[in-house]
């Protein structure tokens, strides 16, 4: 389309010019009429479902390894706790059965060297009582210390005479205090010989004789634990397993209802910003109700004064032309005086019907026959390089008045027929076909509320709407023809006529690519079945 002019067309009076730029004043949205409503802000309750799921996640793992961690610390001390108290036992039992056989030979190991030591009769008695009073338990080595934590006896014979003076656990026993260390070693000498891959619990027992407080020696009991251990790992396993399942359990349901109400959540901002479109939608078309209805009011007064004028300047015209010879040179001019008057005249016509709709009487009509008759005529005047071909089916009928429904075909038509003539030439194609748009009928659209309707299409290979042009084609007034091509009324009427037949307007266009516009009427009746006629 061409760029919209600002110069005046010269058979406009002043009284219209003033409409013109008062309408197009009014065209321009104007600020704090309605409330302006922000758009829905992007919540973060998604992105919160997310952090909540994976919070949760993290939790129950970091739950599981505490609890794990615990189970094992309260099962460990058992552990340590019961083998303690039956080294303790064996303790005492060697204390007052064996200790008073081995007391002098005890006090007096201080004063010999390790070799002396080892080979001290009294080591092998020592050695053959510890092992028939550790027979059937599960301590794997026993060593003894004086006082002055001289290693006076070992099952280990070359650890006999070693000075363990500073050990603590030597030092805490003779302080009468019970201590232990669980370890776990690879290989360990025991009684039977070296015995591998085991958990050894080592306590420091201070010996004391019944009825006595002094720490006379002290006894280190290695106590092979492996089995309790393993047993241990085993229940731990259990207990994990099932930790992990019931927290497994407990996040299945938490992250299938956080799901849920994320779908919820995603459902409502859906609908949000459905609902803020179509509140959105529906200030516009308000605005512009009130935009038409203004202009409208305006226009019709000034319209209706200028046509009196109009009315006035025909009448003396026409008696001129009657009263002067055919010869005069005055009859000439006053022949365009007629036709600027009637072209006005027509222009009124158009502005008074935009202003003051009236309800034309209507009933049911085949829109094909109107199509073809408007098309027949409007192809006996179209601009060069222009091509009309017509798509039309037989539709059944609509509702309608057929002046109404010619004039649409016309002001689209002849809009289409100029954007293409300005693009260079091209065809224009008129297309009329039934559209059945109810649910499950197959030709349901997102756009169009259900129902079933005639769509006239009008498409152009023009040069197309660009998007600012196109937020302004049904404003009054508004146009981007030549001076002398059109006032910018024609689609403006199209909208009131399709908003009475109670139809759709839609507009699609790409600039530099063309321009479609469809109008979709309600059907009445059944209608026939589609027959298709073609022209070019």
């Amino acid at each position: 389309m061409a760029p919209l002019s600002p110069a005046a067309n010269p058979g406009e009076t002043d009284g219209l010019l003033r409409a013109k730029e008062w309408a197009h004043e009014m065209t321009v949205p104007q600020r704090g009429r309605l409330v302006e409503v922000d758009p829905p802000v992007e919540d973060e309750d998604a992105r919160l479902v997310r952090n909540v799921s994976v919070a949760s996640l993290v939790a129950f793992v970091v739950v599981t390894v505490l609890l794990t961690a615990l189970y094992r610390q309260v099962v460990l001390t058992s552990l340590r706790e019961l083998a303690v108290h039956e080294n303790v036992k064996l303790t005492r039992a060697f204390a007052d059965l064996l200790w008073p056989r081995f007391l002098a030979f005890v006090g007096s190991a201080s004063g010999l060297r390790p070799e002396a030591l080892q080979k001290h009769p009294a080591v092998a008695d020592l050695r053959e009582a510890v092992l028939e009073q550790m027979r059937g338990t599960s301590v794997v080595k026993v060593k003894l210390y004086d006082v002055n934590g001289l290693t006076v006896f070992s099952t280990q014979t070359d650890q006999i005479g070693d000075d363990q003076g500073q050990n603590p656990g030597v030092l805490a026993a003779l302080q009468d205090q019970v201590t232990s260390d669980l370890t776990y070693r690879d290989t360990f000498n025991a009684f039977d010989g070296e015995i591998e891959d085991r958990h050894v619990l080592a306590s420091y027992l201070p010996i004391r004789r019944s009825g006595s407080t002094k720490v006379e020696a002290v006894f280190e009991l290695y106590d092979d634990v492996t089995p309790l251990v393993r047993a241990m790992q085993r229940a731990e396993r259990r207990v994990v397993g099932g930790v992990v399942a019931i927290l497994g359990a407990l996040y299945g349901v938490l992250f299938l209802v956080m799901r849920r109400a994320d779908r919820i959540i995603r459902d409502q901002r859906r609908e949000r910003k459905r609902q803020h479109e179509l509140r959105l939608s529906l200030e516009a078309q308000l605005r512009q109700k009130q935009k038409m209805e203004a202009i409208g009011t305006l226009a019709g007064g000034i319209a209706h004064d200028f046509n009196n004028i109009l009315e006035a300047i025909l009448a003396c015209a026409d008696l001129s032309l009657r009263e002067l010879p055919r010869q005069s040179p005055v009859r000439e001019k006053v022949a365009e005086i007629e036709g600027a008057a009637r072209y006005g005249a027509d222009l009124v016509s158009q502005i008074l019907a935009f202003s003051r709709p009236e309800r034309q009487s209507r009933e049911p009509i085949d829109p094909r026959v109107v199509v073809e008759d408007a098309v027949g005529l409007l192809e006996a005047a179209l601009p060069t390089g222009v091509t009309l071909r017509r798509r039309l089916f037989a539709c059944g009928e609509v509702v309608a008045n057929a002046s109404e429904l010619h004039q649409i075909v016309v002001n689209l038509v002849r809009n289409a027929c100029q954007a293409t003539r300005d693009a260079g030439g091209g065809v224009v194609e008129v297309a009329l076909e039934p559209l059945d748009a109810t649910a499950g009928s197959g030709g349901a659209r997102p756009d169009l509320p259900e129902g079933r309707y005639v769509c006239l299409s009008v498409c152009d290979k023009g040069g197309g709407i660009d998007e600012e042009t196109m937020g302004r084609i049904f404003d009054p007034f508004f146009t981007t023809k030549d001076p002398g091509d059109g006032v910018g009324l024609g689609l403006a009427i199209v909208q009131a006529i399709v908003d009475g037949l109670e139809g759709i307007l839609r507009v699609g266009s790409t600039p530099g690519r063309g321009s479609v516009f469809q109008v979709f009427i309600p059907r009445h009746g059944g209608g026939s079945a589609p027959k298709r006629v073609d022209r070019a």
